[in-house]
């Protein structure tokens, strides 16, 4: 009866050493070809009996004995267990393989075939790609800190000299320099982040689902904080160990000299317990919630966490702001959004300017989303040409005559259109709106009634199948020109973020000048102008791609979405791998190509970053799988245990 879940390797002769295994409750998890083996013969309880299927069990085993008179339970248990059959030893290579098979997790997720990527992606998956591609335009932009000087930062003939080598790089150039800047990446990740952390609250209200939106508030404000630090703290500590160990590139060689960041160690203490010591201290420092100081997290131990300060800060802001306008009506709550961000901007809090402008944005993402759906369907009538024929039945005679009057309806890019004869009274010709079933339906008139007379075979009029064509093409020119307006919008927007600083000769570049003379707001002058325009332009590109679909393509590929599953795990690791692994990888592969000429130079640059991404790559997987992830569980997970449940 039973016999179908017994592995074959315990048939027939062996049917009282699987007793002894089941009984005992070994070889559970010790026997892997077991397990699947039963699991793919059939279940333990098939049948809805399970004193037959177990009084069977027994019998087939141990022919009829019971557990005592079988030996299995007696008192010398060891004794009567000796003939219990034995795995064969594995050998060598066998061990090795399953050794290795454990520490698969170390593996990058891409090369493991379990791992695959989800069939469906979610509506704002786009940001996410968005956001991986600036993650790694970061990477390029440390990069090019650590082998070049600061003049290839330098705006683009800002020389006072206009053939100056210095200042004359392709890459300096308006639109080309965003490869390696690195202030409109961080803006675009707020833009980012801003809307990403309103969405599903924003979702809630629309839908006036109040308590579920109290209820996803609390939970975001309470896990925002380990959320953001505790990765970092993680990471923090791994590379100071590295540190300690003196890994990080020395200022000994000088093969770098000239370049803007020859080299960053962390603090190098004597021992290693007043090494942790000094961490921690910088710890606390950096990821204290209540600090007035927005860049306390540049910690010596890792200067590109900057922003992390910056990012839980303009979140609690946010998640004030939706706070205060969640049940405001919706165009009131659009137009508060706009002053709140306006009034940052203007007083020179950029961050927080980014992070509503992303509430902003997808604010009117659902308000645009939900008119549509509150629009006058379309499909009432059929997409084909359809002629309707009116069904009045009336005592006035035009309206008798009415009857025999055929009311032409076609359906053309979800609008639609009913023609009727002008000369038949208004009434009649409401009527026909009416028998279409959309009382806003345009009302094309005709000069006679002659031209419906003259209907195709297809069943529309001639004229009308005219004026079908030219509206078809009137739509067609107008998707055109806005696809072209989007277009030129995205190159205003890269324009603005390729915009350099002061510092960097934006005052007295041609192309940047004008700009900072005639239209940047005078108090920004004792700052940092660029700020101004760089924010417009993060908010100006996110605008234009969340109304364009066609353009979220790029940001939507498999490569895409894999950068933007890893994106915050490569901004943790790139600095500490950068100045120590790379350092170290430049010094080398420089070495190897030579550094006489600035050609042999930019080989060596080039080699030592070919070898340097794939180590990124496998190091920010494995962070994200085994760090980032982890700690967004882990903070789900305390916020799950620690909250009140609902009755």
């Amino acid at each position: 009866m039973v016999s179908s879940w017994i592995p074959r390797r315990f048939r027939p002769r062996n049917l009282g050493y699987l007793s002894l295994a089941l009984l005992s409750g070994e070889n559970d998890s010790d026997d892997e070809y077991d397990e699947k083996d039963c699991g793919r013969e059939g279940s333990f309880h098939d049948n809805d009996d399970d004193d037959d299927d177990r009084a069977s069990v027994t019998d087939t085993l141990v022919g009829g004995s019971s557990p005592t008179e079988s030996g299995l339970l007696a008192e010398n248990f060891d004794e009567k267990a000796v003939y219990r059959a034995r795995r064969p030893p594995r050998t060598a290579l066998a061990r090795a393989l399953a050794a290795l098979a454990k520490l698969s997790i170390l593996l990058p997720s891409f090369v493991v075939p379990g791992n695959k990527p989800a069939g469906k992606l979610h509506p704002s998956a786009w940001l996410d790609g968005l956001r991986g591609w600036a993650a790694f335009l970061v990477v390029w932009h440390h990069a090019s800190l650590l082998f070049f000087s600061w003049n290839v930062h330098d705006a683009y003939r800002s020389s006072e000299d206009p053939n100056d080598p210095q200042h004359n790089y392709a890459i300096q150039m308006p639109w080309v320099r965003l490869l390696i800047a690195g202030a409109p990446q961080v803006k675009i990740f707020f833009v980012i982040s801003g809307y990403a952390l309103s969405y599903k609250p924003l979702k809630l209200a629309h839908a006036a689902r109040y308590g579920e939106w109290a209820s996803a508030m609390s939970s975001s404000v309470f896990r925002r904080w380990p959320r953001l630090f505790l990765p970092a703290v993680i990471i923090l500590f791994m590379g100071t160990i590295v540190g300690y160990n003196r890994y990080f590139g020395d200022g000994d060689d000088k093969w770098n000299d000239g370049a803007a960041i020859t080299k960053r160690p962390p603090p190098i203490k004597d021992e290693l317990a007043e090494q942790l010591w000094d961490l921690w201290g910088n710890i606390l420092q950096a990821t204290n919630p209540f600090s007035n100081d927005e860049r306390r997290s540049a910690t010596p131990y890792d200067w590109n966490l900057w922003t992390l300060g910056m990012e839980f800060d303009c979140s609690m802001v946010l998640f004030l702001c939706m706070a205060a306008f969640c049940r405001i009506r919706t165009l009131p709550r659009l137009v508060l959004t706009v002053c709140t961000a306006a009034f940052c901007l203007w007083w020179k809090h950029w961050p927080p300017f980014l992070f509503i402008s992303g509430m902003f944005l997808c604010d009117l993402r659902f308000t645009l989303e939900g008119a549509a759906a509150r629009a006058p369907p379309a499909t009432l009538l059929p997409t084909t040409p359809t002629v309707l024929v009116s069904p009045l039945r009336q005592q006035n005679t035009s309206l008798m005559r009415a009857r025999r009057v055929a009311f032409v309806v076609y359906h053309h890019s979800k609008r639609l259109v009913l023609a009727v004869p002008s000369y038949l009274p208004e009434s009649v010709q409401a009527a026909g709106a009416a028998v279409a079933g959309n009382p806003h339906a345009t009302r094309l008139s005709c000069a006679s009634s002659t031209a419906y007379e003259r209907v195709s075979s297809s069943g529309v009029p001639a004229r009308l199948r005219s004026r079908a064509r030219g509206a078809r093409n009137l739509l067609l020119s107008a998707s055109l020109w806005r696809g072209l307006l989007s277009l030129f919008a995205v190159v205003v927007a890269v324009f603005f973020l390729s915009f350099p600083g002061a510092e960097r000769g934006g005052n007295s570049a041609p192309y940047y000048g004008w700009l900072i003379r005639d239209w940047t707001p005078k108090h920004y002058e004792d700052d940092n102008e660029s700020h101004w325009w760089i924010s417009l332009g993060a908010v100006l590109l996110i605008f234009v791609l969340d109304r364009n679909t066609w353009m979220q393509r790029a940001f939507t590929t498999r490569f895409a979405q894999y950068l933007g599953r890893i994106s915050y795990a490569l901004y943790l690791v790139h600095g500490p791998m950068l100045w120590s692994i790379g350092w170290h990888l430049g010094r080398w592969a420089t070495a190897y190509t030579g550094r006489e000429t600035e050609r042999q130079y930019c080989l060596g640059v080039a080699l030592a970053l070919g070898l340097l991404w794939p180590m990124l790559i496998w190091a920010s997987d494995v962070a994200c799988r085994l760090i980032d992830e982890k700690s967004v569980v882990f903070a789900k997970w305390a916020y799950d245990s620690l909250a009140k449940k609902e009755d």
